[in-house]
Formats: C-alpha cells, sequence, structure tokens
C-alpha cells in the first residue's frame, strides 16, 4: 500500500464522515419541523376545542336561564290564579255572612215587633 493510497482512504472517510453528520444534522431538522408543526397543529385543534366548549356552554346557559324565567312566569300565573280562587271564596263567604246578619236583624225585627 502507497502512501497516497492511506491518504486517499483517510479523505474518503472524512468525507464520508462530513456527509453523515451532514445527513443526521438535515433529517434531526426535519423531524424537528415535524414536531414543530404537530405542536402546532395540535395547540390549534385544542384552541378549537375550547372555543366550541364556550360556544356550547353560552349555550346552555341561556338556554336554563329560558328555562327559568318560564317557570317563574308559569308559578306567577298559578299563583295569581290561586289568588282569584281565594279571593272568590273569600267574597262568597262574605256573601254568606251579610245574609246571615240580615236575617238575624229580620228575626230581631220580628221579636220586637
Amino acid at each position: 500500500m502507497s502512501v497516497v493510497s492511506v491518504l486517499v482512504g483517510i479523505a474518503c472517510l472524512a468525507l464520508g464522515a462530513i456527509v453523515a453528520v451532514l445527513v443526521m444534522r438535515n433529517a434531526k431538522n426535519g423531524s424537528v419541523r415535524e414536531a414543530e408543526s404537530k405542536i402546532q397543529s395540535a395547540h390549534s385543534e385544542a384552541e378549537q376545542v375550547v372555543a366550541d366548549a364556550k360556544r356550547t356552554a353560552e349555550t346552555l346557559k341561556k338556554e336554563a336561564l329560558l328555562e327559568a324565567k318560564e317557570q317563574i312566569i308559569q308559578n306567577k300565573q298559578a299563583a295569581e290564579a290561586e289568588e282569584a280562587q281565594r279571593k272568590k271564596e273569600i267574597r262568597v263567604l262574605e256573601n254568606r255572612v251579610m245574609q246571615r246578619e240580615e236575617s238575624l236583624d229580620r228575626r230581631n225585627d220580628a221579636l220586637d215587633k
């Protein structure tokens, strides 16, 4: 073996090592870019999920408020109907009392005569 062939062999090894390092770096950078892309995609998807959840929560809140208002209106109407019925019953009882008083007054007058 000659010195030239040893030097050519060493140069080829050095060149191969340099190429291997460059290829590994490039592959590593590609993997990093791919990972960053996946992370960005995951962040975007997470933001979309959060936005959808907020919209859904707001819709549910509005529906619950509407149902509560409807229930309040129904309860108010029921209370007003009950109050009207009680007032009617009181009027009937007052009329009975008035009739009894008139009847007693007539009896008293009849007894006085």
